[in-house]
């Protein structure tokens, strides 16, 4: 019997189809909303970010979330998925004479103005961020929303 070769339509269409089944190796993973309130010295943090950065050897991605008057906010696929993250906290203000020296930062305009050029200083300290000492956050699979609140003093 003699030996064919296969066409190229055989390898597109099975390729084709495990693409379709699923075969890519990656699975959707379940995330969970996440939220809570943060406070500096007993108030409401106005400006910042919250970071969750998994333990190192974990297979899930980091999150983050801004944090606007004290609330901060993850949800659907920016959620949360099941692991143990480093959280890292920091707070912004503006340096309006660093934002003066920006192109655009010496226009007459309002600091409203949409579209101006502004500096954010951090200005918490390192143990809430490049040198976090906050506990360890642990979010178990289940589809539960997430309530953590931080309350942070000098």
């Amino acid at each position: 019997m003699p030996y064919s070769k296969p066409s190229s339509k055989v390898f597109y269409s099975t390729g084709l189809f495990l693409i379709l089944m699923g075969c890519s190796g990656e699975k959707s993973l379940e995330k969970m909303d996440i939220s809570g309130n943060i406070t500096f010295n007993g108030d409401p943090l106005e400006s910042g970010e919250i970071m969750f950065r998994p333990e190192p050897g974990s297979n899930v991605p980091p999150s983050a979330a801004n944090i606007i008057n004290g609330e901060y906010r993850a949800a659907g696929q920016a959620g949360i998925a099941a692991g143990t993250y480093r959280v890292e906290i920091h707070g912004f203000e503006v340096d309006e004479n660093a934002s003066k020296d920006l192109p655009g930062g010496k226009l007459d305009r309002p600091p409203a103005t949409q579209g101006m050029p502004v500096v954010r200083k951090q200005y918490l300290p390192p143990k809430y961020n490049s040198k976090s000492t906050l506990d360890k956050l642990t979010v178990t699979a289940g589809g539960e929303p997430v309530q953590q609140d931080y309350e942070l003093e000098e």
